[in-house]
């Protein structure tokens, strides 16, 4: 083949083909959910669950070690495990959250490896008339990725 592309079209048997999912792809509207990052050393969160949960400045974890869920609850600084969980306030971000100790008991807990990251979307959840963030990580995306030691 010399490079150039070839115009001569050629009758195709569709037999066997499968349609792709769509949202194996990130993509526009994909990228305005709420997703939830772990990492062996610390937890991250996208601009969406800030949006989400109205820019609420403190936060508290809850986990669930049998199902793996994950869900962030808006709380007060009052709250006794309280953590603020955004940066700025012209244009708040949520910061990546650095817990060596909370990210070796999640791996444990949850039986994840830890050669890799995992991400979870997030949806609305409404539990004891407060609305929070759930996180399914039993059907996590996982990757390999370098070990951040920050």
């Amino acid at each position: 083949m010399n490079g150039d592309f070839q115009t001569a079209t050629t009758e195709l048997n569709m037999e066997g083909f499968k349609v792709v999912r769509s949202d194996m792809f990130c993509k526009g509207p994909r990228m305005l959910e709420p997703v939830c990052t772990i990492w062996p050393t610390k937890i991250g969160f996208n601009k969406s669950c800030i949006k989400a949960l109205n820019y609420c400045e403190f936060v508290r974890f809850e986990v669930n070690p049998v199902t793996k869920g994950l869900v962030v609850v808006p709380c007060t600084s009052k709250d006794d495990d309280s953590i603020r969980w955004i940066k700025g306030e012209k244009d708040p971000v949520v910061r990546n959250l650095q817990s060596t100790e909370f990210g070796d008991q999640l791996y444990r807990s949850w039986k994840l490896d830890e050669a890799f990251n995992y991400r979870a979307y997030g949806r609305l959840a409404l539990a004891n008339q407060k609305v929070m963030l759930f996180f399914d990580f039993s059907r996590a995306e996982q990757w390999t990725g370098k070990r951040d030691n920050s």
